[in-house]
């Protein structure tokens, strides 16, 4: 497990991830700003965000969004997901509500 405090990280050139977590480990992300995709690995991987936020522009006082706790900008979409396990990771839908453990686990788009 990796745990990264307060700091922002910044991968816009569509080739690099701000958070890049292999197989078997744990990325924790305290307050952090997450700028650029992210990627979990298939095989026991996630991101654990608590408190961190990305950019969608440069213009930073007008595009700042919270990060779910699995390191996603779900205010785009309208959907809120609540608990480790709820949700899906890159599901696509909008105006979610999705709360439980392993509630909408298997959602990849939902409208």
């Amino acid at each position: 497990m990796f745990i990264i405090l307060e700091c922002i990280i910044t991968a816009l050139d569509g080739l690099n991830y701000s958070i890049y977590v292999n197989s078997h480990y744990t990325v924790v992300c305290n307050g952090c700003g997450l700028e650029g995709d992210t990627y979990t690995g298939p095989l026991s991987s996630r991101i654990v965000c608590n408190a961190s936020y990305t950019f969608t522009s440069n213009a930073y006082s007008t595009s700042y969004y919270s990060l779910s706790s699995r390191g996603e900008n779900e205010q785009l979409l309208g959907t809120l997901t609540m608990g480790d396990s709820a949700g899906a990771l890159n599901a696509t839908g909008v105006d979610n509500l999705i709360v439980g453990v392993q509630a909408g686990s298997n959602v990849t788009s939902a409208f």
